[in-house]
């Protein structure tokens, strides 16, 4: 094969791995909101306390920003979490959520997107999610090698996160690392 060839092939299964590590990493976000709307969830952390009324009432308003992004309604999904945090601005899950949705196509604000993610990870630091989405904003900024931090510290709770792997491994692409 020749030396070009195999450059575009690596380049192509490397865009590959890219699209499916996106699509893997929707997966991993959502298993936590299903347990919420369960109320089983052990993720949601929050040190405000809250009553039976006060946690239906942020669960169905997480619930809607949910349901809302996943139509592709980011500023609408986004409305809803900042109602949630209304009441409870230490709820971990829709910290992160709120951080997913600054983080989509339409809206594309890395930097804000780290700030609640960084609040999330202040009160759970090891909450999978909030430090896999954090790695993808700081990919989003270009910032590979702290990206790459991030997504280590999910593989160290979850060493077989596919999301999370493939997506360390285009961050390493992306430095020139090929390699890894």
């Amino acid at each position: 094969m020749k030396n070009g060839n195999y450059k575009d092939l690596k380049r192509s299964i490397v865009l590959t791995l890219f699209a499916l590590g996106l699509v893997i990493a929707v997966h991993y976000s959502y298993p936590s909101v299903t347990a919420i709307a369960l109320e089983v969830s052990s993720t949601t952390t929050s040190t405000t306390p809250t009553t039976n009324t006060t946690l239906t009432q942020i669960t169905l308003l997480n619930n809607k920003g949910t349901s809302l992004y996943n139509l592709g309604r980011f500023n609408e999904s986004i409305v809803y979490f900042d109602k949630a945090l209304a009441i409870d601005p230490n709820n971990v899950t829709t910290l992160d959520n709120k951080g997913l949705a600054l983080l989509s196509v339409s809206i594309n604000n890395y930097t804000q997107a780290i700030t609640y993610f960084d609040k999330a990870l202040s009160i759970d630091p090891k909450n999978v999610a909030a430090l896999f989405h954090k790695g993808n904003a700081l990919a989003g900024l270009g910032n590979y090698t702290q990206a790459i931090t991030y997504y280590d510290k999910v593989l160290a709770i979850d060493p077989k996160n596919v999301a999370a792997l493939v997506n360390r491994d285009v961050a390493f692409y992306h430095l020139g690392n090929y390699t890894k």
